[in-house]
C-alpha cells in the first residue's frame, strides 16, 4: 500500500504543544505543527522557510545584546547593547550610526526588559530608573531617563514600586 502524503496549506495555530497530539475535535490540531523547526509562519495562514543570518557587524568578541527596532519597511534598525554603551546601527550596512552611554552594568544586558512603540524604546531593570531610547531621525537618537508624573505641589511621584 502506497504512503499517503497529506498538504497542509493552513498553519494559523502554530507549533502545538505535545499534550495536543491526537485531539482530532479541536480545529487546533487540523490547523498546528508537531514541530515548527526552520518556519516563519505567515499572517495568511501558510509558512516559508525562515530566512538565514546575514553577516553585517563584528563586535570583536565584546558580550552583546542585539534588538531589532523596526519604525518602518525602509527605517530598519539594530539596538546593540554592550557594557554602559547602546549602540545604533543601520540593519542593512551594519554601520554605527549613534553610540550612547547607559546605566546597565554587563552581567545585567540579558535581564534588560524592553518594549517598542513607534519611534520610541523603552528599556526597564530593577536596578535604574527606565530609559527611552528616541529616533528623532534616521541618524539622530536619544536615550533619557523616563519621567514620571508628579504631584501638583511636587512632594509624590507616581511610579510604580
Amino acid at each position: 500500500m502506497p504512503d499517503i502524503q497529506k498538504i497542509q496549506t493552513n498553519l494559523t495555530s502554530g507549533e502545538l504543544d505535545p499534550t495536543m497530539r491526537g485531539r482530532v475535535d479541536t480545529g487546533a490540531y487540523q490547523n498546528g505543527l508537531k514541530q515548527g523547526l526552520n518556519v516563519a509562519l505567515l499572517n495568511t495562514g501558510g509558512g516559508s522557510r525562515r530566512p538565514g543570518t546575514k553577516h553585517i557587524s563584528d563586535f570583536g568578541g565584546t558580550p552583546t545584546r542585539l534588538i531589532g527596532f523596526d519604525y518602518d519597511e525602509t527605517s530598519r534598525f539594530l539596538i546593540a547593547l554592550q557594557d554602559s554603551v547602546l549602540k545604533v546601527l543601520n540593519r542593512t550596512t551594519g554601520a554605527i550610526i549613534t553610540s550612547l552611554s547607559g546605566p546597565w552594568a554587563l552581567s545585567e544586558l540579558r535581564q534588560i526588559t524592553y518594549s517598542q512603540l513607534g519611534d520610541t524604546l523603552f528599556m526597564c531593570h530593577k536596578n535604574w530608573m527606565p530609559r527611552v531610547l528616541k529616533r528623532l531621525t534616521d541618524t539622530s537618537w536619544t536615550l533619557t531617563t523616563y519621567a514620571f508624573e508628579t504631584s501638583t505641589n511636587v512632594d509624590h511621584t507616581y511610579q510604580p514600586y
